[in-house]
Protein backbone atom coordinates (compact mmCIF):
# COMPACT_ATOMS: atom_id res chain seq x y z
CA UNK A 1 0.00 0.00 0.00
CA UNK A 2 1.29 3.44 -0.91
CA UNK A 3 1.96 5.63 2.29
CA UNK A 4 -0.96 7.29 2.99
CA UNK A 5 -1.60 11.23 2.77
CA UNK A 6 -2.69 11.94 6.22
CA UNK A 7 -5.17 14.46 6.90
CA UNK A 8 -18.33 26.41 17.13
CA UNK A 9 -20.99 26.98 17.72
CA UNK A 10 -22.23 27.45 21.46
CA UNK A 11 -24.48 24.65 21.24
CA UNK A 12 -21.97 22.11 19.95
CA UNK A 13 -21.05 20.81 23.60
CA UNK A 14 -24.64 19.84 24.59
CA UNK A 15 -25.11 18.09 20.97
CA UNK A 16 -22.25 16.18 21.14
CA UNK A 17 -22.84 15.30 24.64
CA UNK A 18 -26.03 14.19 23.50
CA UNK A 19 -25.89 12.08 20.39
CA UNK A 20 -23.14 10.57 22.54
CA UNK A 21 -25.20 9.21 25.46
CA UNK A 22 -27.32 7.71 22.75
CA UNK A 23 -24.72 5.41 21.82
CA UNK A 24 -24.09 1.82 22.86
CA UNK A 25 -21.65 1.79 25.66
CA UNK A 26 -21.12 5.50 25.59
CA UNK A 27 -21.58 6.58 29.38
CA UNK A 28 -21.32 10.04 30.99
CA UNK A 29 -18.66 11.52 28.48
CA UNK A 30 -17.77 14.65 28.90
CA UNK A 31 -17.26 16.79 25.68
CA UNK A 32 -14.83 19.31 27.60
CA UNK A 33 -12.90 16.99 29.83
CA UNK A 34 -10.30 18.24 32.44
CA UNK A 35 -6.38 18.62 30.81
CA UNK A 36 -5.03 15.45 30.92
CA UNK A 37 -7.93 13.34 31.29
CA UNK A 38 -8.56 10.83 27.95
CA UNK A 39 -12.47 9.76 27.77
CA UNK A 40 -12.82 5.86 26.88
CA UNK A 41 -16.38 5.04 26.12
CA UNK A 42 -17.16 2.43 28.98
CA UNK A 43 -17.04 -1.15 26.91
CA UNK A 44 -14.57 0.26 24.45
CA UNK A 45 -10.12 -0.15 25.33
CA UNK A 46 -7.85 1.89 22.94
CA UNK A 47 -6.10 -0.28 20.08
CA UNK A 48 -4.49 2.47 18.98
CA UNK A 49 -3.03 6.13 19.83
CA UNK A 50 -2.24 8.87 17.69
CA UNK A 51 -0.79 12.47 18.38
CA UNK A 52 -0.72 15.30 16.18
CA UNK A 53 -2.18 19.03 15.40
CA UNK A 54 -5.20 18.45 13.33
CA UNK A 55 -6.30 22.38 13.72
CA UNK A 56 -3.37 24.12 13.06
CA UNK A 57 -3.23 25.81 16.51
CA UNK A 58 0.15 24.37 16.96
CA UNK A 59 -1.09 21.76 20.01
CA UNK A 60 -0.65 17.71 19.58
CA UNK A 61 -4.87 16.89 19.67
CA UNK A 62 -5.55 13.01 19.75
CA UNK A 63 -6.81 10.27 17.90
CA UNK A 64 -8.22 7.00 19.79
CA UNK A 65 -9.09 4.09 17.59
CA UNK A 66 -11.11 1.53 19.42
CA UNK A 67 -11.95 -1.49 19.73
CA UNK A 68 -14.97 -3.15 21.98
CA UNK A 69 -13.98 -5.01 24.99
CA UNK A 70 -14.73 -8.68 25.14
CA UNK A 71 -16.18 -9.97 28.31
CA UNK A 72 -15.79 -8.57 31.92
CA UNK A 73 -18.83 -5.68 32.11
CA UNK A 74 -18.32 -4.46 28.43
CA UNK A 75 -22.21 -3.47 27.29
CA UNK A 76 -22.94 -6.27 24.17
CA UNK A 77 -23.71 -4.55 21.18
CA UNK A 78 -26.30 -5.11 19.50
CA UNK A 79 -27.44 -7.02 16.36
CA UNK A 80 -26.10 -4.30 13.88
CA UNK A 81 -23.08 -3.04 16.19
CA UNK A 82 -20.89 -6.46 16.28
CA UNK A 83 -18.89 -7.18 19.30
CA UNK A 84 -15.58 -7.03 16.80
CA UNK A 85 -16.70 -3.53 15.43
CA UNK A 86 -14.26 -0.64 15.87
CA UNK A 87 -14.75 3.20 16.19
CA UNK A 88 -12.98 6.64 15.72
CA UNK A 89 -12.66 8.78 19.00
CA UNK A 90 -11.39 12.40 18.31
CA UNK A 91 -10.18 15.01 20.99
CA UNK A 92 -8.82 18.83 20.12
CA UNK A 93 -7.17 20.16 22.70
CA UNK A 94 -7.59 23.54 23.60
CA UNK A 95 -6.41 25.52 26.65
CA UNK A 96 -9.22 24.66 28.60
CA UNK A 97 -8.44 20.79 28.03
CA UNK A 98 -9.53 18.12 25.42
CA UNK A 99 -12.88 18.50 23.27
CA UNK A 100 -14.72 15.66 21.72
CA UNK A 101 -15.41 16.51 17.71
CA UNK A 102 -15.83 13.26 16.50
CA UNK A 103 -17.16 9.58 17.54
CA UNK A 104 -17.47 7.10 14.58
CA UNK A 105 -18.24 3.87 15.20
CA UNK A 106 -17.82 1.75 12.15
CA UNK A 107 -15.45 4.40 10.32
CA UNK A 108 -12.59 1.45 10.88
CA UNK A 109 -13.58 -1.93 9.51
CA UNK A 110 -14.20 -4.59 12.62
CA UNK A 111 -11.63 -7.04 13.24
CA UNK A 112 -13.62 -9.83 11.14
CA UNK A 113 -14.67 -7.57 8.37
CA UNK A 114 -11.61 -7.27 5.66
CA UNK A 115 -11.17 -11.23 5.35
CA UNK A 116 -7.99 -12.85 4.22
CA UNK A 117 -6.09 -9.84 3.22
CA UNK A 118 -6.92 -7.24 6.27
CA UNK A 119 -6.43 -9.73 8.99
CA UNK A 120 -7.99 -7.65 11.50
CA UNK A 121 -5.89 -7.17 13.93
CA UNK A 122 -4.80 -3.49 14.98
CA UNK A 123 -1.60 -4.00 12.91
CA UNK A 124 -3.45 -4.00 9.82
CA UNK A 125 -5.06 -0.74 9.38
CA UNK A 126 -3.15 2.94 9.93
CA UNK A 127 -4.32 6.42 11.46
CA UNK A 128 -1.98 8.53 10.28
CA UNK A 129 -2.10 12.21 11.34
CA UNK A 130 0.11 14.50 9.05
CA UNK A 131 -0.11 18.13 8.05
CA UNK A 132 -3.12 18.73 9.44
CA UNK A 133 -4.96 16.21 8.04
CA UNK A 134 -6.47 12.66 9.28
CA UNK A 135 -5.19 9.67 7.13
CA UNK A 136 -6.99 5.97 7.62
CA UNK A 137 -5.97 3.02 5.42
CA UNK A 138 -6.17 -0.56 5.72
CA UNK A 139 -6.71 -3.75 3.24
CA UNK A 140 -9.37 -6.04 2.91
CA UNK A 141 -11.08 -8.70 0.51
CA UNK A 142 -9.65 -12.11 -0.56
CA UNK A 143 -9.65 -12.99 -4.26
CA UNK A 144 -10.38 -9.55 -5.06
CA UNK A 145 -8.19 -7.37 -3.00
CA UNK A 146 -9.03 -3.63 -1.96
CA UNK A 147 -6.75 -0.94 0.10
CA UNK A 148 -8.63 1.88 1.14
CA UNK A 149 -6.99 5.87 1.99
CA UNK A 150 -9.44 8.23 3.38
CA UNK A 151 -8.36 11.54 4.19
CA UNK A 152 -9.91 13.94 6.69
CA UNK A 153 -9.85 17.38 7.31
CA UNK A 154 -10.63 19.78 10.69
CA UNK A 155 -13.68 21.81 9.83
CA UNK A 156 -13.57 24.85 12.58
CA UNK A 157 -16.96 26.06 11.37
CA UNK A 158 -18.40 22.94 12.60
CA UNK A 159 -15.78 21.85 15.16
CA UNK A 160 -16.30 18.44 13.18
CA UNK A 161 -13.72 16.19 10.92
CA UNK A 162 -14.89 16.00 7.45
CA UNK A 163 -14.25 13.71 4.36
CA UNK A 164 -11.59 15.52 1.77
CA UNK A 165 -9.98 12.82 0.18
CA UNK A 166 -10.73 8.87 -1.28
CA UNK A 167 -7.93 6.60 -2.52
CA UNK A 168 -8.73 3.20 -3.70
CA UNK A 169 -6.81 0.04 -5.80
CA UNK A 170 -8.62 -2.81 -6.39
CA UNK A 171 -7.00 -5.73 -7.84
CA UNK A 172 -8.78 -9.03 -9.02
CA UNK A 173 -5.46 -11.48 -7.81
CA UNK A 174 -7.14 -13.95 -10.50
CA UNK A 175 -7.58 -12.04 -13.90
CA UNK A 176 -5.19 -9.07 -12.38
CA UNK A 177 -7.98 -6.14 -13.58
CA UNK A 178 -7.44 -3.48 -11.53
CA UNK A 179 -9.70 -0.86 -10.42
CA UNK A 180 -8.55 2.91 -9.20
CA UNK A 181 -10.83 5.46 -7.19
CA UNK A 182 -9.37 8.47 -6.73
CA UNK A 183 -11.74 11.36 -5.25
CA UNK A 184 -11.39 14.68 -3.96
CA UNK A 185 -14.88 14.94 -1.80
CA UNK A 186 -14.43 18.86 -1.85
CA UNK A 187 -14.92 19.66 -5.28
CA UNK A 188 -17.71 19.45 -7.48
CA UNK A 189 -21.26 18.75 -6.01
CA UNK A 190 -20.38 15.37 -4.42
CA UNK A 191 -21.46 15.69 -0.45
CA UNK A 192 -18.26 16.89 1.90
CA UNK A 193 -19.64 14.31 4.75
CA UNK A 194 -18.63 14.42 8.15
CA UNK A 195 -16.84 11.47 9.51
CA UNK A 196 -19.60 10.32 12.02
CA UNK A 197 -22.02 9.69 8.98
CA UNK A 198 -19.46 7.35 7.12
CA UNK A 199 -18.92 3.47 7.79
CA UNK A 200 -16.06 1.76 6.26
CA UNK A 201 -18.29 -0.31 4.48
CA UNK A 202 -19.13 2.18 2.06
CA UNK A 203 -15.64 2.13 0.66
CA UNK A 204 -14.19 1.68 -2.50
CA UNK A 205 -16.99 3.66 -3.38
CA UNK A 206 -18.62 4.10 -6.96
CA UNK A 207 -17.03 6.18 -9.41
Amino acid sequence: MSKAVQAVSSWRPILTLVLLAGLPGVHAMSPRPATGEIPVPTGWRVEQRIDGDLDGDGRDDRVLALVHSAGGNAPQASADEPSDQRALLALRQGPRGWRIIAFAPGILPCTSCTGPMGGGGPEDYAVLIEDGSLSLSWMQGAREMEEVTLTFAYDPKQDALRLVHEESLSVDRVSGREHVVDKDWRTGQRPHPRIEALSAEQFPSAP
